[in-house]
């Protein structure tokens, strides 16, 4: 899984891009194989990568990049799926002048390389990512105008299923985003003039906060989350243009109890009362409940925060123990599991518990 981190600004806004690169600092668990930056300089895409920590690119990319101000940088930490190369490091280019990142797996990776080599196109290295950046040129020369473009390669990324795609296009003024199932977080100014995005919160947080410098009070819309489809984001000269319909507000699941009871023991794996999993208490935050591997989420939603109140109430046969403390009361199911009469459990009735 890797990590995405960039910024877009419309062109009469010119940013250092090493903010960027500096942001991948606060990502380093989505990936430590390699670190690439794509920019724009001139209206034409640049890329900087290297196959090493993202930190030691960063200190080697100071020395020779860092006086060159863009409106559009964006910076990719790789945890790779192939071997470390310079070939396999992102971005990639093709021979159009575009550029791309990526976070995820290409599906079918195998059959979509073999159709582009029968059609002509050239690999450099093994990742699954230059067939990403190769169909968005075999496209873009077999249709008719922009938009038909766009509509039609992100049919063809979606039906791959990579995950997180940004597409740099410099012959259109834009950047397209494609999202199938990966996170990307984003924010933008009210006005409309940058655009901040990354694979994580905290990243575009500190992205945020870096570029306020060179600003006075700048105001900030508030953290979204991609949803699953694509957005393009023109940039002009007075603002970028993209439709705000496609993000909406992370929600995160909060964990209401410390520990699971049902995990710690074994005997009682068999034995958890709570059969739908989204009502238990004890789910974590990222959705994952302890006591089985079966997740709430999905490709379109972030699963909700779960809060339930439960009524401990006197059963009808007289039963006086607490039912907190129990065994054979069920919380999910509100009732007594015990059917018959007297229970082991009762105290009323003098039984051991």
């Amino acid at each position: 899984m890797c990590g995405i981190a960039g910024f877009i600004a419309s062109k009469n806004i010119a940013l250092p891009i090493l903010i960027s690169v500096e942001a991948l600092k606060k990502q380093l668990e989505r990936g430590t194989q390699g670190a690439g930056v794509m920019f724009l300089n001139d209206d034409k895409a640049h890329i900087a990568k290297a196959p090493i920590h993202p930190v030691e690119f960063l200190n080697s990319i100071r020395q020779t990049h860092q006086h060159i101000i863009s409106n559009i940088s964006i910076a990719h930490n790789r945890a790779p799926t192939s071997e470390v190369t310079l070939e396999n490091t992102h971005p990639f280019r093709n021979a159009l002048g575009m550029t791309l990142v990526h976070n995820g797996v290409v599906r079918d990776e195998r059959l979509v390389r073999s159709i582009l080599e029968a059609c002509g196109f050239e690999f450099e290295g093994t990742c699954d990512t230059e067939t990403l950046i190769h169909l968005a040129q075999l496209i873009y020369e077999r249709t008719s105008d922009e938009l038909n473009f766009y509509q039609q390669y992100a049919n063809v990324v979606h039906a791959l299923d990579p995950g997180v795609v940004v597409l740099l296009i410099p012959q259109h003024n834009a950047v397209m985003i494609i999202r199938t199932h990966n996170p990307l977080y984003a924010c933008w100014t009210k006005d409309k003039k940058i655009f901040i995005f990354a694979s994580t919160k905290k990243t575009v947080q500190y992205i945020r906060a870096r570029i306020s410098r060179y600003f006075v009070n700048p105001e900030w819309k508030e953290i979204k989350f991609l949803q699953q489809g694509y957005v393009t984001i023109k940039y002009n000269n007075d603002k970028l243009m993209f439709d705000e319909t496609m993000f909406r507000e992370p929600v995160e699941v909060v964990r209401a109890h410390k520990t699971c009871p049902y995990k710690s023991k074994k005997k009682a794996r068999k034995k958890c009362p709570y059969k739908d999993y989204r009502k238990c208490p004890y789910i974590d935050r990222r959705g994952i409940c302890p006591f089985t591997t079966t997740r709430t989420t999905t490709h379109n939603t972030t699963p909700q925060a779960y809060t339930y109140s439960y009524s401990y109430d006197v059963e009808p046969m007289g039963c006086t123990r607490n039912p907190k403390t129990c065994p054979l009361y069920s919380r999910f199911l509100r009732k007594c599991l015990w059917n018959d009469a007297p229970c082991p459990y009762d105290r009323k009735r003098g039984e051991k518990e």
